[in-house]
């Protein structure tokens, strides 16, 4: 006899069984479908719009320093900052799997190539985050 765990339970919480009114040759059949947690994906953007808030705030400490006060309003100086945000981002979100917004939400993504997309997505999303946030502070200041 199989020994039911608490991890068998763990892995089918989010499959939905679905009973189909006739199959093929009029039986009846069972469908197994995944569903996706909208409320995992939605604390994982509210975690990147949380980083985001503290990785806009220590830019803005290296940004403000006295020997870039000076240049901080030159085009140069913003697409460098742009780009490190970028890179930050991109490091932060590769090292913490916390921070990728695929995760635990029910879709299957399997293989390097898919994390690196996931990846990706998540470190746009926190430099987009982080750009809104940049936005706002400077409104806030004038």
């Amino acid at each position: 006899m199989r020994k039911i765990t608490l991890d068998f339970f763990e892995q089918c919480r989010d499959i939905r069984i679905t009973r189909s009114a006739k199959g093929l040759g009029g039986h009846n059949y069972v469908r197994m479908e995944r569903i996706m947690k909208i409320d995992i994906l939605i604390q994982n953007i509210f975690y990147i719009f949380i980083f985001s808030i503290v990785l806009e705030v220590a830019i803005m400490a290296v940004f403000s320093m006295t020997a870039l006060r000076d240049v901080a309003d030159n085009r140069p100086v913003k697409i460098a900052r742009d780009v490190v945000v970028i890179i930050l981002a991109w490091l932060i979100c590769y090292k913490s799997n916390l921070l990728n917004i695929f995760n635990n939400t029910g879709i299957g993504l399997i293989g390097e190539r898919w994390y690196r997309l996931d990846v990706i997505i998540s470190a746009l999303v926190m430099a987009g985050f982080t750009n809104v946030v940049s936005i706002f502070f400077e409104r806030m200041r004038r």
